[in-house]
């Protein structure tokens, strides 16, 4: 969690200061946040190829506010 919270922390408080804070950032917020917490319990129980799998859900709720962001 620690290497992708601080990219995280980084696009949500560019959105919210550019002002593009809106439903699709929200939601690419908790996928992220839901996704690192499936993460956590996954990685705990030892299943390599889910862990992969909701890492990548996380980074796709990060390309969600950065996407934003850009357009």
């Amino acid at each position: 969690m620690q290497e992708n919270i601080a990219i995280f922390a980084i696009l949500v408080l560019i959105a919210h200061v550019a002002g593009v804070a809106d439903s699709q950032t929200a939601l690419g917020a908790k996928i992220f946040l839901g996704a690192r917490v499936v993460h956590g319990v996954v990685y705990m129980a030892g299943v390599p190829g889910l862990r992969t799998t909701t890492w990548a859900v996380s980074v796709g709720g990060m390309a969600m506010i950065a996407l934003r962001i850009a357009g």
